[in-house]
């Protein structure tokens, strides 16, 4: 989205309360840390249809990080 210089529009279906939509677009920064923060934020009060099999929203660096 950066390179492109588009913002990321977050999406979301709410399964427990039976809801979808759109939330607010991001600029994404020069901090991606910052950037996926944002959008753990705007995901935490959803749902999935299965929420024991979602897990952590992560970027492929902040995972490898965990196994150390």
């Amino acid at each position: 989205a950066k390179g492109a210089n588009v913002p990321i529009l977050p999406t979301f279906l709410d399964y427990s309360n039976k809801r979808g939509g759109f939330g607010t677009p991001i600029k994404t920064s020069d901090n991606l840390l910052s950037d996926m923060q944002k959008l753990r934020d705007f995901y935490e009060p959803f749902s999935g249809k299965f929420p024991k099999k979602s897990g952590p929203i992560k970027l492929k660096e902040e995972a490898s990080s965990d196994k150390i």
